[in-house]
């Protein structure tokens, strides 16, 4: 039981980890791309992903909350995954500059470009933590030792032969 408990822990602990080390990859992404050909310096400040939660809650959720004209909702994950995919600075420049339905700066054209850059940030930034932890979690679910091997990875197949043959010798000691 005990292997169990520590198994269910390490699983916690590797997820929080994939999780974090997918944080770290964006946090590097998003201060190393820029919509315009700056100085690192002017890059970071670009992307303020606070000036980002801002606008973005303040503006555009108004299409993105509901899906208004096929607005891609904050949260779908299946409707955000190709999207943070691309190079955060041609998305940055498909919101300023608009794309299919969606109007130059949503149709907000008092943002200046380093806000419409910093929604767009906080976007791919908040959608990518949610797309990691779907992906963590369905893995969680479609791993399985014996009827799903393949989709389990080493260490988890080793962990789960260990917790098998841990099972086996208690079994055995008590005489079942």
């Amino acid at each position: 039981m005990t292997g169990l408990v520590v198994a269910g822990c390490a699983d916690r602990d590797a997820a929080q980890g994939k999780i974090n080390t997918a944080e770290s990859k964006l946090a590097l992404q998003i201060t190393s791309n820029s919509p315009s050909r700056s100085a690192p310096s002017d890059v970071t400040a670009s992307y303020d992903i606070k000036t980002g939660r801002s606008v973005f809650t303040r503006k555009c959720l108004s299409c993105h909350g509901d899906g208004v004209k096929g607005a891609p909702k904050l949260g779908d994950v299946t409707a955000w995954a190709d999207r943070v995919e691309q190079d955060l600075g041609i998305l940055v420049r498909h919101a300023i500059d608009g794309r299919g339905r969606m109007p130059p700066k949503g149709g907000f054209s008092e943002l200046s470009d380093s806000q419409v850059a910093s929604a767009v940030a906080y976007v791919v930034n908040k959608s990518q933590r949610l797309i990691t932890a779907a992906n963590i979690r369905k893995h969680a679910t479609e791993c399985h030792p014996i009827s799903n091997p393949t989709l389990c990875t080493e260490e988890e197949l080793r962990d789960a032969l260990t917790l098998h043959m841990m099972w086996l010798l208690t079994t055995k000691e008590r005489g079942s």
